[in-house]
């Protein structure tokens, strides 16, 4: 919080991907990660989203999966393994597709 509440640019803004808080460290959590690259503007864009898809999601299944996968967030690096990353990608893709159809 104090590296990234430095200044009002990195506050808002963050200090952009790829950018490490120290080396060979990774944060606690994928919200922590997104405030520190993309500050309040980027928590919020994921925040805002995450509530868009869980409250207009058709599929209960799909709904319950997109709630699982922001609780999983707040203490794993999901975004980060391939693996689960393609998953999460897939699940969010059959909840916009029901959205538009």
């Amino acid at each position: 919080w104090e590296s990234t509440s430095s200044s009002w640019q990195t506050l808002l803004f963050g200090w952009g991907p790829g950018i490490t808080w120290q080396p060979g460290n990774m944060l606690h959590s994928e919200y922590a990660n997104m405030f520190f690259n993309f500050g309040l503007v980027g928590l919020a864009l994921l925040l805002l989203y995450i509530f868009v898809v869980i409250r207009k999601g058709g599929n209960r299944l799909l709904q319950t999966s997109a709630v699982i996968i922001a609780v999983n967030i707040i203490g794993n690096h999901a975004f980060h393994l391939a693996a689960t990353a393609s998953l999460i990608i897939v699940i969010l893709a059959l909840i916009e597709r029901e959205q538009i159809v």
